[in-house]
């Protein structure tokens, strides 16, 4: 879906790791998944999200020598204003690799290590503070920015899962 999905992301990147390692292993590349979040609700482009993290490492696992190491982190940034998604290998400096990555909405920066390069990618949290209640609520709702259409679906959809469930 290419519209925004509030959903949990920890395990929507483990699962894509997860899905990665077949090639990475074909190439003699390993790669993993680390994350001292626990659970991590936030509106999101599943769609889009993938196709970045997926050209991103794909693209690196190509140009890596065997036997190196790939590493997909999240992490809240400095403040916890954002979710960091990181993307680190252990061998090379490929810090251009990202020069031959469509640019979308999910954009990774790279930095040069002395043995690798990181690369991350802010995601914002978007909470605010409901002064009504002085608890952290979504700035945006799920759904929104979706055509009638699909929220009608989405409606429809919700339903079913309610009858079904009791």
């Amino acid at each position: 879906m290419i519209y925004p999905s509030e959903a949990d992301i920890i395990p929507f990147l483990k699962c894509l790791t997860q899905g990665l390692q077949p090639y990475a292993l074909s190439n003699d590349v390993s790669i993993g998944f680390s994350s001292t979040i626990k659970k991590q609700v936030l509106q999101y482009q599943p769609f889009l999200l993938s196709q970045s993290v997926v050209q991103l490492v794909c693209n690196i696992i190509n140009l890596l020598p065997p036997k190196s190491k790939i590493i997909l982190r999240l992490l809240y940034s400095a403040g916890n204003q954002h979710l960091q998604v990181e993307v680190e290998n252990d061998s090379i400096n490929l810090i251009r690799v990202n020069e031959i990555c469509t640019q979308g909405i999910y954009t990774f920066t790279g930095y040069s290590l002395t043995n690798g390069t990181i690369y991350r990618l802010l995601i914002a949290l978007q909470l605010n503070v409901n002064t009504e209640t002085n608890k952290p609520a979504q700035a945006t709702a799920s759904g929104n920015n979706v055509p009638q259409f699909y929220k009608e679906v989405q409606n429809v959809s919700a339903r079913i899962l309610h009858k079904q469930k009791n």
